[in-house]
């Protein structure tokens, strides 16, 4: 049973680091799109 209990945690540790992986790839999206849009109102006021 202890190979079960690491097995599961390993699954977990992976998951939230996909998690954390995605999350940045989403905020890294948002912020770059926020940005471009503050430069062209910035340029074209």
């Amino acid at each position: 049973m202890p190979t079960l209990n690491s097995d599961q945690t390993q699954g977990g540790q992976d998951l939230k680091a996909a998690n954390r992986r995605l999350g940045l790839i989403l905020v890294s999206v948002a912020l770059a799109f926020f940005v471009g849009f503050l430069i062209k109102q910035w340029l074209f006021a």
